[in-house]
């Protein structure tokens, strides 16, 4: 191109970006106020568009098709028929996202309709978490309605600890109020857990204290893994720490492995160091089982050092825990490891761990190995559970091993037939 030319078309672009920019200034507030968008909007909008044209060709790029995306607008229709279309949704993320637009906006009157037709309505999905988001909305707006609801409706009485945990964390006095004065007898209070699942991210303190009033048994357990989850969000250091200020032993027992197994869902190692620590075997003992099964699933080598770094007490536990993984790819390997462990408290756990281990892939060792139990009771029963599960597989190999090897007495009558 041409020096002259080239000038020439440098001079017209700047003409028309001088054009553009005098177009743009002389365009004043009013204009756009006038048009009902304010510049900022203006921006936001074309910044949008351009958003969704970018996803809209990655999907058409990856031949994807968006499907079911429609929101479903309840304008005209009843609560009833509304729930009827949203319920009628096949993709279960827009059916949720429908389901939770909707009950924002459902008055507090209509909630006891909707969940009578949600229960008579055939479902796509997953019925017990759309439920539960229903009566996690309504106790937003009337726990007590709602809990009244489930009294007259006992198919709904699953849904009681959604209200009580949305309407603690709101309301803590109120819902534990509630609780008390509902509870009837002498046993556990049914309800507290879940008042105490509702307040634990806002108090842990209060928290505890309900947990503490709480007897030993099943209904514990929820709370103590609520006060659990609330202090790991604090920090492991503040979780670490809190067991120590717990005096009832037992309790202590609880909150350890409760945190520990949570720890160990996402750093199986820190709650492995962290077991190894304590010097109590007791505790050790309550919580090195399940963290010794996970770290067993990522490395057999390390679940072995962790069994060898517990107190004597809590060996068998995470030792019995350890061998379905490492004899998995090893079976000999794992036989030489358990004979090691002989003498430890416990012993026979581990020895029957291996038994389960392998009873399928290597039956005349698993058999054999029943043999170490030195409980003779439990040891009968093994060899009946266990020769009994192989003698459906194969009734000629039981009865010619059992022929060929000391058995208790009612073991030979039954198998060697």
């Amino acid at each position: 191109m041409k020096k002259s030319t080239l000038i020439l078309s440098h001079l017209c672009i700047f003409s028309l970006g001088v054009a553009v920019a005098v177009v743009s200034r002389n365009e004043t507030p009013d204009d756009t106020q006038s048009a009902g968008i304010s510049q900022d909007a203006r921006l936001d909008r074309k910044s949008g568009d351009v958003r969704r044209s970018s996803s809209e060709n990655r999907r058409a790029a990856n031949g994807e098709r968006r499907t079911g995306g429609e929101r479903i607008s309840g304008a005209k229709m009843s609560p009833r028929e509304t729930l009827g279309k949203i319920n009628g949704i096949t993709d279960s993320y827009e059916r949720q996202r429908n389901l939770m637009d909707f009950l924002d906006g459902l008055s507090p009157e209509s909630f006891a309709d909707v969940a009578d037709e949600f229960q008579n309505l055939a479902h796509y999905g997953n019925t017990g978490t759309e439920m539960e988001l229903l009566f996690q909305a309504w106790a937003k707006i009337d726990p007590l309605a709602a809990l009244d609801h489930i009294a007259e409706n006992p198919n709904m009485a699953r849904n009681r600890g959604e209200v009580l945990e949305t309407w603690a964390a709101s309301d803590p006095s109120a819902a534990e109020k509630w609780a008390i004065e509902k509870h009837l007898g002498e046993g556990a209070n049914r309800y507290i857990a879940s008042v105490i699942k509702g307040i634990a991210s806002h108090d842990i303190g209060k928290a505890y204290q309900l947990t503490q009033s709480m007897p030993v048994g099943r209904e514990r357990g929820p709370a103590i893994d609520a006060v659990a989850k609330a202090l790991l969000m604090k920090g492991t250091d503040a979780a670490f720490a809190f067991p120590d200020t717990v005096e009832d032993e037992h309790l202590k027992g609880s909150f350890v492995m409760m945190i520990s197994n949570h720890l160990a869902m996402r750093d199986t190692q820190a709650a492995a160091d962290w077991v190894a620590t304590m010097e109590s075997g007791d505790l050790q003992n309550r919580a090195s089982g399940n963290v010794a099964k996970r770290l067993a699933r990522l490395d057999v080598d390390k679940a072995a050092e962790f069994v060898s770094t517990l107190q004597p007490s809590a060996k068998a536990n995470a030792a019995a825990a350890t061998v379905p993984a490492m004899s998995a790819n090893d079976i000999a390997g794992t036989a030489r490891w358990v004979s090691s462990l002989a003498g430890t408290p416990g012993y026979d756990k581990i020895v029957e761990s291996f038994v389960w281990s392998c009873d399928h892939r290597a039956p005349e060792q698993s058999a054999a190995w029943i043999q170490g139990i030195s409980d003779k009771g439990q040891q009968t029963k093994l060899y009946h559970r266990m020769l009994g599960g192989w003698q459906k597989r194969d009734a000629d190999a039981v009865r010619t091993w059992v022929t060929e090897n000391d058995v208790p007495a009612t073991v030979r009558e039954r198998f060697s037939r």
